[in-house]
């Protein structure tokens, strides 16, 4: 597993929550946390990964990622409201996956209205929005590409 400093504790708190007392469990197989440092790739496995802060409540900070594997780079925002830091998160990515959310600004979350105003801004080859709210389905969306479950897209 990777995942941002902090990862080990959240997750042996989590465990604890949900089952008290799994963290002393003999497992039959090994788990093995690395982190690592916002911005700078890092090697997992054949990929090459790198998160990079986005704004969302979450009691740590939040982070969209960017992955990289056979010559293609998937960026995916992540909750989120608007940041400039998602411009560098899909800079030069295949395909930016985004949250659209709602059609207006609502705190933690990306929305239509500033994707719309910021769209000239990004440098990717497409942007696909995820996480809809019903409000936001409602919306004439053809001008953007809305991602599905059980859709298969090349990049």
């Amino acid at each position: 597993m990777l995942g941002p400093p902090g990862t080990t504790e959240r997750l042996d708190l989590a465990m604890e929550t949900l089952f008290p007392g799994s963290t002393a469990v003999t497992r039959r197989f090994q788990v093995h946390v690395r982190t690592h440092g916002t911005s700078r790739p890092t090697d997992a496995g054949a990929a090459r990964v790198s998160a990079h802060e986005v704004r969302h409540a979450s009691g740590a900070p939040a982070y969209g990622v960017r992955v990289g594997l056979g010559g293609r780079t998937v960026a995916y925002s992540g909750d989120t409201e608007w940041t400039d830091a998602l411009l560098e998160l899909s800079s030069g990515a295949d395909l930016f996956l985004a949250e659209g959310y709602s059609p207006r600004p609502v705190r933690w979350h990306l929305d239509l209205e500033s994707l719309t105003a910021n769209r000239e801004r990004f440098d990717c080859g497409a942007i696909a929005l995820t996480h809809l709210s019903p409000s936001a389905l409602e919306l004439d969306l053809r001008d953007w590409e809305v991602a599905h479950d059980g859709l298969r897209r090349t990049v």
